[in-house]
């Protein structure tokens, strides 16, 4: 494309074989470029499509399910003292296993949206985010949660971090099974990045599925014994990836688990505080 360009300027004259070399390089570099750009605008076609059919599909199934809700709820009423034990059962099953899907729908669109938002980096105050994080989590009575955390206030995306801290701190509560559970939360600095963790005395992850817990629709629990989506770590792995860092878990079985989290260190103030 250049060279005929400047065949047009330079007439009769040869062109040096530098100078062809060159022209080569620039028209291959700008072909390149142009399929990249094109392949952009075919994945941006695709995320459209696919937040599309997302919302179709979320819309399309609560409706119906609402309606199961609600008729599973008038035959519980309706019927009263003449439904038998068993028959109440079932009705709550089938109540319970609705709430499932729903819940099931809402991670599929969590999970759909994640890391597609616009990062808004304020102030946030990481220890202050972490005890409101606490306190809405209806920690059980029988839990000790310590927070560790050092690092005080970050130029960050204070939504998205408390996302990550929220799932992981409730998946250390609901599969915790020790009579005193404890929870450990803290950090440490590395040059541009800070690692943070969520630590529990859980009963553990076996090696073998360290990375499969990250994928989504995976849980290692029976849904009967512990209602789960198997979409939380997904969401959470998608978000800090978002940010170029990195998840993994470091657990045993019988020793609990440690989750551990890269993020950028963009400080808003160089005032640490420590428990």
């Amino acid at each position: 494309m250049l060279q005929k360009q400047l065949a047009k300027h330079i007439g009769d004259h040869p062109m040096p074989e530098y100078l062809k070399d060159f022209i080569k390089d620039v028209d291959k570099t700008y072909s390149a470029y142009e399929k990249e750009r094109e392949h952009v605008k075919d994945l941006e076609k695709i995320n459209r499509d696919l937040d599309q059919f997302a919302y179709v599909v979320s819309h399309d199934l609560k409706a119906p399910l609402r309606a199961m809700s609600s008729l599973v709820t008038w035959i519980q009423e309706d019927s009263g003292a003449f439904v038998t034990e068993e028959s109440k059962e079932n009705l709550q099953m089938i109540g319970g296993r609705i709430q499932r899907m729903e819940n099931l729908i809402q991670g599929i669109l969590a999970y759909s949206k994640a890391g597609k938002s616009k990062w808004e980096k304020v102030q946030t105050n990481v220890r202050e985010v972490l005890h409101e994080i606490i306190d809405s989590s209806n920690v059980p009575k029988h839990f000790t949660i310590k927070n560790k955390v050092t690092v005080s206030d970050l130029m960050t995306d204070k939504i998205k971090l408390s996302q990550v801290f929220a799932n992981l701190i409730s998946n250390a509560i609901k599969y915790n099974d020790k009579d005193a559970g404890e929870i450990e939360i803290g950090s440490n600095e590395y040059d541009d990045w800070c690692q943070f963790y969520v630590m529990d005395n859980g009963p553990g992850i076996e090696k073998v599925y360290h990375e499969k817990i990250f994928m989504i629709f995976q849980t290692l629990a029976a849904r009967d014994e512990i209602e789960s989506t198997g979409i939380g770590l997904a969401i959470v792995k998608k978000i800090v990836e978002d940010q170029q860092g990195k998840i993994w878990i470091e657990s045993q079985v019988g020793a609990g688990s440690r989750f551990v989290f890269t993020w950028p260190l963009s400080k808003a103030s160089t005032t640490h505080q420590v428990l």
